[in-house]
């Protein structure tokens, strides 16, 4: 079996790569977050006003 071995200069810049696609799936992560309570917040106002509409509708008050 070969063993493969690396210089500490390619342990390096693997390390640097690493930490840079961390960092973009960190700030992705964060902008789906932001994005899908943003979606939350939207629909539970639609909710609530159909809601609202119906419970209007079937009172009679329109």
């Amino acid at each position: 079996m070969a063993t493969v071995t690396f210089d500490t200069h390619d342990l390096k810049e693997l390390e640097l790569k690493l930490e840079a696609r961390i960092k973009d799936v960190e700030l992705k992560i964060a902008d789906t977050k932001a994005e899908l309570i943003r979606w939350v917040v939207a629909v539970g106002l639609l909710q609530t006003m159909l809601i609202s509409a119906l419970v209007l509708k079937l009172s009679g008050m329109h």
